[in-house]
Parts: C-alpha cells; structure tokens; sequence
C-alpha cells in the first residue's frame, strides 16, 4: 500500500481513487460542459465517494485549473481555461 504522497499503481494517490470511477481530468471535462457546479452535483455524476470527488477538485485547484466561488453556503467549482490555453498557444 502507497503511503500518503506516494504514488499507488503509477498514479498519484488522489487519481487511485478514480478506478472506481472518473479521474481527476474528467471532472475538468466536466466542468468545462457546464461551468459553476457545487461539490453534490459533481459527485451526483460520478461513481465515487464524495471525499473522492474532494481530493480530484482539491488536486485541480492546486494545479490552477479549477477556481472556485463561494455563493452563500455553496462553493461552485469553475474551469480555469488560462493555463490550458497557454499550454496549448505554446
């Protein structure tokens, strides 16, 4: 068993959990459908565990590729499109 930060069959930790489901991509495809999401509708798309869906946002906000807003109570997740683009403009 991969210890926290190691890496579980050749994929991050927070990606491991994707097996059951959608890795950490999928839920930037996602959002980049339908754009503003809050945690319960994602994880109503994804045959993961919450905290599973969590860890993927968590890993794509660190990475600059989602940013969030807070509404109220809610926290909606948006696709951050700079970064792709300037991978892709390269």
């Amino acid at each position: 068993m991969a210890e926290k930060g190691e890496q579980a069959e050749g994929k991050p930790k927070p990606c491991a959990e994707g097996e059951r489901g959608a890795g950490a991509h999928e839920h930037a495809h996602t959002l980049a459908r339908e754009d503003g999401q809050t945690l319960s509708a994602l994880e109503g798309r994804f045959p993961m565990t919450r905290f599973g869906v969590m860890k993927h946002l968590r890993q794509l906000e660190e990475a600059g590729l989602v940013v969030t807003r807070r509404r109220g109570r809610e926290k909606l997740h948006f696709l951050n499109p700079v970064p792709i683009r300037l991978v892709h403009d390269r």
